[in-house]
């Protein structure tokens, strides 16, 4: 994971998103790392933005999941 993927994250960090101390108590950067087979660092920082975030509706998690498994 880049610094700057973190980093990006945090400029448009909302309320209810993940806060770190709950994405460090589940362990979700080594999650983060064995589900990321991204070709680029913008696609990198998509898949952190998506994992972080709590209040999707569910067309953007379809979406999303569209989107994953066609890149696998």
């Amino acid at each position: 994971m880049t610094f700057l993927t973190h980093w990006n994250y945090d400029l448009f960090a909302q309320a209810d998103d993940v806060d770190d101390i709950t994405w460090n108590d589940l362990s979700m950067n080594e999650i983060f790392v064995r589900v990321n087979n991204c070709d680029t660092s913008v696609d990198e920082e998509v898949l952190y933005w998506r994992l972080r975030k709590c209040g999707m509706s569910e067309a953007d998690w379809d979406a999303f999941e569209r989107s994953a498994a066609a890149r696998s």
